[in-house]
């Protein structure tokens, strides 16, 4: 619930981002396994990738004064 909480607040403020949240775990949940990386399938493991994921995406956008 937070972390769609916080999806939420941070989404309306910068969708780009959104882009990354909902991209990465998507890939690892539906294409890794279809090109043999089955293990990056798991839910925790989709779940860690997409928060770390959009914190570095949100990083570089930032340093890049992509958002403010």
């Amino acid at each position: 619930a937070i972390f769609g909480a916080m999806l939420g607040q941070f989404g309306a403020k910068y969708p780009i981002l959104l882009i990354f949240a909902f991209g990465i775990p998507m890939f690892l949940l539906y294409v890794a396994p279809l090109i043999g990386l089955a293990f990056l399938s798991k839910a925790w493991i989709a779940i860690a990738c997409a928060v770390f994921g959009t914190i570095l995406a949100s990083r570089v956008f930032y340093k890049t004064g992509l958002i403010r």
